[in-house]
């Protein structure tokens, strides 16, 4: 069983997107090096926690494998930093509960 996240300040992470580089691209690729810059940023100024993908609405904007991807990293990231036990919890959206729990267990999967 799940226990509670700890106290502290989690906040709101915006995704942040690379210009694209296709004109036939609907949505612009993920830039996970941004992402993992403010990860680090928040985390070095006292911020307890992160809430990735949905705080603003790009949840749907992305596909799976990129939300996958982009917790992966933003984790990974945080782990040779030193902070390897740092609180993430992942935003999910679908349409259907099965896609949720997909979407759910691949983040618990990708370190949220």
């Amino acid at each position: 069983m799940a226990s509670p996240p700890r106290s502290g300040i989690y906040v709101p992470v915006p995704t942040f997107f690379a210009p694209s580089t296709s004109p036939s691209s609907p949505t612009p690729p993920v830039d996970l090096s941004a992402q993992a810059k403010h990860a680090l940023h928040l985390a070095s100024c006292g911020i307890r926690g992160l809430v990735l993908l949905g705080s603003t609405g790009e949840a749907i904007m992305i596909t799976n494998a990129e939300r996958k991807e982009l917790i992966r990293h933003v984790r990974q990231e945080l782990r040779n930093a030193g902070y390897g036990d740092y609180p993430i919890i992942a935003g999910t959206y679908a349409q259907a509960i099965e896609d949720t729990i997909i979407q759910l267990n691949e983040a618990k999967t990708a370190g949220a």
